[in-house]
């Protein structure tokens, strides 16, 4: 049983139309579905990398001496307005918690942040507390005096909502646009691959059939003009045998023709003709058909 091709030419079409919905399930998953992870991720890195910055400058001074400690931080301000964050730095002195610093106009220390110095102020190091909403950054760590001061920092998540629809309207609309291009693509690759190969398969018909005296010109890609070349010096050579074919059939024709011509000529007249049954002309007989 023969076994049934679909067509490269369809072949081709929904290649580029699976290419299509793969890249477009890829943009969805990194942008749509990633991005808030993604979002989180690198505010957290900020913060990180900000607050380096910020320990670095405690351990070299007395937080306790406002106006010198600002003057060192001054050189970080831009990069902590930057961070779209609030940024406390608060020690204890005497029984209260006195800010050394603050980003923000209110002075006010937050409840989450007085919770973490109740928590953590015995141990120095990091902290860190995770929320779907926010993110806190903290660390307690001694300043120059020897001091326990508080490093807190918290960044609230920007509502994510709104920018995941913006993307699925982008997505949707790239993906309209990339089927088109696919569609359009996979015609274009129909013209350049797909019609070249038609032709020469139309034209290795008649050469099958016999006629040997065709051209394929079949053209678009090194592999498709090395084809036709092939092609075209098997048919040259094809013909060149089918001359050389005609041309020994009619040299034998014709080398047959004269001892044929003269057994049939001399049997008929030895037939039609008692007298002419002689020894002599048996023996033209003889040598023709020797020959």
């Amino acid at each position: 049983m023969k076994k049934t091709y679909s067509s490269l030419k369809w072949n081709v079409v929904l290649l580029f139309i699976l290419f299509s919905i793969i890249m477009y399930l890829l943009f969805w998953f990194t942008q749509a579905i990633m991005s808030n992870f993604i979002y989180q991720n690198v505010k957290v890195r900020n913060i990180g990398e900000l607050a380096t910055e910020i320990i670095e400058i405690i351990d070299d001074v007395d937080v306790s001496k406002r106006t010198d400690f600002l003057m060192y931080l001054d050189v970080l301000i831009e990069k902590i307005n930057d961070a779209a964050s609030d940024v406390w730095i608060f020690y204890q002195e005497d029984d209260n918690l006195s800010i050394a610093f603050v980003n923000k106009f209110f002075q006010e220390i937050p409840e989450i942040a007085v919770e973490s110095w109740e928590t953590y102020s015995n141990q120095i190091g990091k902290f860190t507390i995770r929320d779907k909403d926010y993110y806190v950054r903290g660390e307690i760590l001694k300043d120059n005096t020897g001091r326990n001061v508080m490093l807190f920092m918290q960044t609230e998540y920007a509502p994510f909502d709104i920018t995941q629809r913006v993307f699925t309207s982008q997505f949707i609309i790239l993906t309209i646009i990339i089927f088109i291009i696919s569609v359009a693509f996979a015609i274009v690759m129909h013209h350049k691959i797909v019609k070249p190969i038609t032709l020469i398969t139309k034209t290795a018909k008649e050469f099958a059939a016999g006629n040997y005296d065709l051209n394929f010109d079949a053209e678009g890609y090194l592999e498709i003009e090395e084809l036709s070349e092939t092609l075209n010096y098997a048919a040259k050579e094809l013909s060149r045998i089918d001359e050389y074919q005609k041309e020994l059939l009619a040299n034998v024709s014709h080398d047959l023709r004269t001892p044929l011509t003269l057994i049939s000529g001399y049997s008929e007249m030895m037939r039609d003709f008692e007298g002419e049954r002689t020894e002599e002309n048996l023996q033209v007989i003889v040598d023709e058909s020797k020959r």
